[in-house]
């Protein structure tokens, strides 16, 4: 079901959400978790902080704009912290 979620009008770029869900699929294969449900919740969560992290990592490349001397705005880790994701 994990690849049903790639093949949405909403991910252009198929092959890299299909790479995220492939790795959240490898993460939650990793853990000793038999009920489907758990699963699944466990694979949506981190899918989700892949797709976050994606987004921060993007952010921070597309964005060196500088405030100060030595000083960026940072808006990849304001993603992250926003949504309570670690570095």
């Amino acid at each position: 079901w994990s690849s049903d979620v790639c093949s949405s009008d909403l991910f252009p770029s198929h092959d890299r959400c299909q790479e995220l869900a492939n790795k959240a699929t490898s993460y939650c294969d990793t853990l000793d978790v038999a009920d489907q449900t758990i699963y699944q919740d466990i694979w949506k969560r981190e899918f989700a902080e892949l797709i976050i992290k994606e987004c921060a990592s993007f952010a921070d490349k597309h964005n060196q704009q500088k405030l100060y001397e030595d000083y960026t705005l940072g808006v990849g880790k304001a993603i992250k912290k926003h949504f309570g994701v670690e570095e």
